[in-house]
């Protein structure tokens, strides 16, 4: 019950940190093709192909065969990403339904332990009830018993007005 939505709680949040992660190195992976992608075509427009340029200084090095090397494989990383990044996702909202029903469960538990705790109320009411009449009744025999020990009438004595 408890623990298990505290688990539950747990995962979802360390679910939401790994998507929150994800969508940042997302966001670098696209970056990075997009400055690949500029760098390629400023290089056409302004023909400067395999010379250097200060757009990439740290692939000054690189051919053309290493660069494009290098965007297909941020281009997987990048669609591995995205893959892991939906999985995530599909499970955080599997793990949110969970808790949605844990507490709708977990709701419906505590109406039916606050309506047994009623009962269970009225029913220790209606004892004490049912022992404070016994209580009188007794008190009542024991009074008759000590007047009829003292030699008196059984009936209690009437009031006078």
């Amino acid at each position: 019950g408890v623990e298990d939505a505290r688990a539950v709680r747990m995962e979802r949040d360390r679910l939401r940190a790994d998507v929150s992660r994800m969508e940042v190195e997302l966001e670098a992976s696209h970056d990075k093709i997009s400055v690949f992608m500029e760098m390629g075509h400023n290089a056409r427009l302004a023909g400067t192909v395999g010379r250097r340029t200060d757009l990439a200084p740290t692939d000054i090095n690189m051919d053309e065969g290493t660069l494009r090397a290098e965007l297909r494989g941020l281009r997987e990383t990048y669609s591995d990403q995205v893959e892991e990044l939906h999985k995530a996702q599909k499970l955080l909202q599997l793990e949110e339904a969970q808790v949605e029903d844990l507490r709708a469960a977990l709701s419906e538990e505590k109406a039916r332990a606050d309506k047994l705790s009623e009962e269970l109320y009225r029913k220790v009411q209606a004892h004490e009830n049912e022992l404070d009449r016994r209580r009188g009744k007794i008190h009542k025999l024991e009074a008759q018993l000590r007047r009829l020990l003292s030699g008196g009438a059984i009936l209690e004595p009437s009031d006078p007005k």
